[in-house]
């Protein structure tokens, strides 16, 4: 399946099907250090609850790729240990007003060094532009490295800022992405990778 195909799959699906967690599964992941600095029930904008945790292996991430191959040599040359993804959507029965963010997805990698972090974010921000025809604004800067992209996609407006950054002896790369049928999910995406960032 095609990744802008997957993506939009994926998105329109968890907020209709899926029930808000009352805890967030795969906050303790064994052997990665992402689960406490991931962002929880309360900390998203909106009143937004969490709909499902995705731990990624390997295999799984690199089909998230436009090149599966390319990506899977990709994270084995930067020592990428690994990957939790979370996804915020709106409640059952919630409203929310026009222009407002409806949903945000927080994925988080971790790898053995900050130069690998720093290839893996320019080739994430590379192939989701290219995939989503998206493109690049300048933000603030919230840590060692911030890249951000918005455009129209069929979900109506998306944002997504990817952050390097370094917590105890892990490097980190954050992409958070926020969708508005109407609106500009720009501040309240960066507004959560503050708040990710600020655990670190």
């Amino acid at each position: 399946m095609a990744l802008c195909t997957r993506r939009s799959f994926m998105v329109a699906a968890f907020g209709a099907s899926l029930v808000p967690l009352a805890l967030p599964l795969a906050s303790q992941a064994a052997g990665l250090a992402i689960g406490p600095l991931l962002p929880y029930q309360g900390e998203a904008p909106n009143g937004l609850v969490i709909f499902d945790d995705q731990i990624w292996n390997l295999a799984g991430m690199a089909y998230n790729g436009s090149d599966p191959v390319e990506l899977a040599n990709l994270l084995n040359s930067v020592g990428w240990s690994g990957n939790i993804t979370r996804r915020f959507g709106l409640a059952p029965g919630a409203s929310l007003p026009n222009g407002a963010t409806t949903s945000l997805e927080v994925s988080l990698h971790q790898v053995s060094t900050s130069y690998g972090a720093s290839q893996l974010l320019a080739y994430f921000v590379a192939d989701r532009a290219a995939a989503e025809s998206l493109q690049a604004v300048s933000v603030a800067n919230l840590a060692d490295e911030t890249r951000a992209l918005v455009g129209t996609v069929a979900q109506g407006q998306e944002a997504t800022v990817y952050i390097r950054f370094e917590s105890g002896s892990a490097a980190f790369v954050l992409r958070v992405t926020g969708y508005s049928p109407n609106g500009n999910p720009l501040g309240d995406v960066l507004n959560l990778c503050q708040t990710v960032v600020g655990k670190a």
